[in-house]
Order: C-alpha cells, then sequence, then structure tokens
C-alpha cells in the first residue's frame, strides 16, 4: 500500500503511485510512504513486511481559468492563475480588452480584472496566457471567452447652451484630464474591499451605465460612464466599501464636487455633482462611512449623484460588484 502525506497530514492512499501523483493539485513537498507485507504461509520460508519512505516536489503547470460567469461589453473580466510560481511570469492576451493590465496576488491564486471593452462583438474571443516568455521552459494555456449580447438605451438630453459651453466644452475635459484621471492611475496592489458592494445612496435611476447620450440632439463622444441616481439634495452618500481616497475636491466644471475611492487591485469608485464632501485624499474609509451629500454641481440639470465604477480608469458596469467580486 502506498500513502502520501501532504504537510505531517495523509493526502491519500492508493496501490499506484502515478494515479496518487496525479490527483495532487498543488505544489509542494509531499512524503510517500510505501509498504509492502508478506505474510505467513506453510512452505514459505520468509514473511514480515518493509517500509520505504522517501519525499517528492510537486511542481504543476499554471492553470488559467475564467472566473466571471456572465460576460459582457462593459463587465468585468476575472481571470484568475493558479500555481503560478515566484519565479515565473506570465503575459496575458485578449482581443476582448482594450486596456493594459496587472496581475493582483490574493489568497493562493494571481487574479487579472480587466474591462471587457464595450465594443466587443459578442461570440468567441481567444484567452491566451504564456509562461515563461522567451525562456527554455516557456508555455502557452489558452481558453475561449463567451461574450453575450448586451443592448444600450439611448438617452437625449436638453439643458441651456450656456451650461453646455461652460460645463461640457473642452476645458471641462482637459481639466478632467488633468486632475481626475491622475487619480486613477495607481492602485493598492492589495484587495481592499470586503466582500459585496452597496449602492451609495438610494435613488431613482434617470441614466443607466453605457447609455448612449445625445446633448442637444448632438452625440456624445462617449458613453455615459455610470448610474445617475435622483435624490434630494443633501442626502447622504456613502462608501459602497472599504478603500481609500485619492481624489476630492470642490468646483470641477463638468463632475461639480468629486470624490474618488481606491479599493485596491486596479478597482475604483467615482463619485460626482455632490453638494458637500466629507473625507479628504489619504482617508480610510469603511463599507458605509458618509462621503458627502447629493448636489447638482458642474454639468448637471438636478440633484443627483452620478456613480461610476472602473478598472483604473476604464469605466465597467456598476451592477456587477453588488453581487461581488473575487469573494
Amino acid at each position: 500500500i502506498i500513502r502520501i502525506y501532504e504537510q505531517g497530514s495523509l493526502f491519500g492512499t492508493g496501490k499506484n503511485l502515478s494515479e496518487l501523483i496525479s490527483n495532487i493539485k498543488s505544489d509542494g513537498e509531499y512524503l510517500v510512504e510505501c509498504e509492502s507485507q508478506w505474510h505467513f504461509k506453510e512452505n514459505r520460508e520468509s514473511y514480515g513486511s518493509q517500509k520505504l519512505k522517501f519525499s517528492i516536489s510537486v511542481d504543476i503547470p499554471a492553470q488559467i481559468n475564467i472566473v466571471t460567469k456572465e460576460n459582457y461589453p462593459g463587465n468585468i473580466l476575472l481571470i484568475s492563475i493558479e500555481n503560478l510560481n515566484d519565479d515565473e511570469t506570465v503575459k496575458l492576451e485578449t482581443d476582448a480588452v482594450k486596456t493594459n493590465f496587472d496581475i493582483y496576488a490574493y489568497k493562493d491564486k494571481n487574479y487579472y480584472m480587466m474591462p471587457i471593452d464595450l465594443y466587443t462583438q459578442p461570440g468567441e474571443h481567444n484567452v491566451i496566457a504564456v509562461v515563461n516568455e522567451g525562456a527554455e521552459d516557456e508555455y502557452t494555456l489558452e481558453k475561449t471567452l463567451t461574450v453575450s449580447n448586451r443592448s444600450f438605451k439611448t438617452q437625449y438630453l436638453t439643458v441651456s447652451e450656456e451650461m453646455n459651453e461652460t460645463h461640457n466644452d473642452n476645458a471641462a475635459i482637459y481639466e478632467f484630464a488633468q486632475l481626475v484621471k491622475p487619480a486613477r492611475t495607481e492602485s493598492a496592489k492589495e484587495k481592499l474591499w470586503e466582500g459585496t458592494f452597496i449602492m451609495p445612496v438610494e435613488g431613482e435611476l434617470t441614466t443607466d451605465f453605457a447609455e448612449i447620450r445625445y446633448v442637444n440632439n448632438e452625440i456624445s463622444s462617449s458613453r455615459h460612464s455610470g448610474l445617475d441616481l435622483a435624490a434630494p439634495k443633501g442626502t447622504p452618500v456613502v462608501a459602497p466599501n472599504n478603500g481609500r481616497v485619492t481624489f476630492a475636491m470642490e468646483g470641477l466644471l463638468s463632475p461639480g464636487n468629486t470624490v474618488v475611492i481606491d479599493h485596491g487591485m486596479g478597482l475604483f469608485t467615482s463619485y460626482y455633482h455632490l453638494d458637500t464632501i466629507n473625507v479628504k485624499k489619504g482617508d480610510e474609509v469603511k463599507k458605509g462611512d458618509v462621503i458627502g451629500t447629493v448636489g447638482t454641481t458642474g454639468f448637471s440639470t438636478g440633484p443627483h449623484l452620478h456613480y461610476a465604477v472602473s478598472i483604473y480608469n476604464t469605466y465597467v458596469n456598476p451592477y456587477q460588484t453588488l453581487s461581488g467580486i473575487i469573494d
């Protein structure tokens, strides 16, 4: 009989060493104990038993898994890489994602959190991971990602020419690029959030994520980046999960009074058009902490919160975080 032990605990028993080793799913050192017995029988000159012990080192090739079950344009794509050694590298490629992305370690796995491009065509897309690229032990892992079809609403918004020219012009775009976007370029390597996200405010949905917007009958150059939630001015806005404030500033032309929170691993939430701001850059926040109040500052036609979720500076479906990301 053959016994295999992992860190002092019995991992498995059997009669075929190859079969037992094939059941091992994680790297490490294992103790193998082989015991043979010769029972006493008539006319047999010898009987007894013998044990043989030795150690084996197991190094399983890396494995790639697509974790997210619902993969639509604009959603977060979560991919795990298991059994990646500390001295190994991995490079991931897929045409469903158009931005650069990082790999993050969490518990005993490595994860990619990536935004599926809004214009990705429905159907099958290759996901290719190259391990140890350029080295003698280079190898490739492949998975097929199925992106489902999703339709987006169209909204027609009418505002005064003065508001449109003051809050929605090139100066506003430049200001946003210089001030807000840099706050979403560096993220904590560790996962700061816990469990599922909550909505930052209870309000009426007036504009959905990725809606195609026309302002005064002219199509906007980009999709709507989040959720517009209408609520009375002064309604508390809370942090949807734990994180660190990377930006808090009043008086911006387009988003008005703005807060950005880093939740780690490249995941950010942003809050626009606030009336008051209750936090400052560098503050640690917990799920449910009040970070400000609903307002109508900046490019806004009435009191509401514009709530956005992004992987760095690429906006993603805010509803997805309500069901949890990773765990």
